[in-house]
């Protein structure tokens, strides 16, 4: 607890500038979300469409390793099932993914018509905007082939940190050290491959949703950012990944303090099963409560980079917001490296990808 508790102080002391910007940058996001609640009903279908492709994968997957055991003769089965499970493991990470990011792009959709074209995101009423619908439909059409193929990478590297996993594993019963080291070597790269893999698609994908680009020109797009920036930015948006797990786990903590008090005032004495109900409700409102928080963190890091690429747009609606990315920025080529003559870089001239 001692070396956990010194490294939250470490990783405090190093994101203290970014608290004032991620407070202001939450709370506006919280506001454009909570203003189309359609959004976070549309993340929790995208979520039960997740649980669906899920259970359908692993059924066939059953179905075909039931299938190849009976009809492969013994010489070819091995290489049949261990080419049916990585086919399915695939498909499996890739399906998850692939719904996942089609509400990240639907949100980041919502989100920039809020920040570029106010007057398209103010139609309809409160519980039905045309933008997210809009957004949505975007996502499913002119974005589809973007996001498949940034989520096929992601599956890819997933699905090879699963079988880097499973060969661990089974040298670990053979009592293999060599093999034990070396797996833990590629299930550490990858881990890391993939961690990084998932954060580029991020802010890529945000660059879809707003120009509507190829996931390629996207890529460059963020490349650029990184370029320009550093990682500033984007580890500005851990902070509110974490501010945003504490939200998921208090609205889980709230639901099974609730339900405990339902159950008690029933007259339940039994401590089973207040356990059981308990520990029921506090998963189900922490994966409730995690997935109508999603779209908040998704507008995050759509507003970063809308004030990348037009920063004049929110100094005119939200100052304080406008004067903290100002001061992250300018931070950010404060710490810049100097050029070839030594001296330091100046104003950075972002990418425009489509004319303004």
């Amino acid at each position: 607890m001692a070396l956990f508790a010194a490294v939250s102080w470490c990783f405090a002391q190093g994101m203290r500038d970014k608290i004032n910007v991620s407070s202001l940058a939450l709370s506006l996001s919280s506001r454009i979300i909570f203003s189309v609640p359609l959004t976070m009903l549309v993340a929790v279908k995208l979520a039960i469409l997740q649980a669906a492709w899920v259970a359908l994968t692993v059924t066939s997957g059953i179905k075909a390793h039931t299938a190849l055991v009976g009809l492969q003769e013994e010489g070819s089965m091995g290489a049949a099932l261990k080419a049916s499970l990585i086919i399915h493991l695939l498909a499996l990470y890739w399906g998850i993914q692939v719904f996942h990011n089609v509400g990240y792009v639907s949100t980041s959709s919502s989100v920039a018509a809020w920040y570029f074209e106010r007057a398209s995101f103010d139609r309809g009423c409160c519980c039905f905007r045309p933008v997210v619908v809009e957004g949505l439909c975007r996502s499913l059409t002119y974005a589809f082939g973007s996001i498949c193929l940034g989520s096929l990478l992601v599956a890819i590297l997933e699905t090879l940190l699963a079988l880097a996993r499973y060969a661990q594993s089974e040298a670990r019963k053979g009592q293999n050290l060599v093999m034990v080291v070396v797996g833990c070597c590629f299930t550490c790269f990858l881990s890391c491959l993939e961690d990084i893999m998932k954060l580029f698609n991020e802010w890529a994908f945000i660059y879809v949703a707003i120009y509507g680009t190829n996931f390629v020109t996207a890529g460059k797009a963020v490349l650029n950012l990184v370029e320009e920036q550093g990682l500033r930015h984007m580890l500005t948006g851990v902070i509110a990944d974490r501010v945003l797990l504490l939200g998921a786990v208090l609205s889980g903590a709230v639901g099974c303090a609730n339900s405990v008090l339902i159950v008690m005032s029933a007259g339940e004495e039994s401590a089973v099963s207040v356990s059981a109900v308990g520990g029921f409700a506090a998963i189900a409102c922490t994966l409730f409560g995690a997935l109508c928080l999603s779209p908040v963190g998704a507008g995050f890091r759509c507003l970063m980079i809308c004030f990348v690429e037009a920063p004049r747009t929110l100094q005119a609606v939200q100052p304080a917001l406008h004067d903290a990315f100002k001061e992250l920025q300018l931070k950010a080529l404060a710490d810049a490296p100097p050029t070839a003559v030594g001296v330091p870089l100046g104003e950075p001239q972002y990418q425009r990808l489509v004319a303004p």
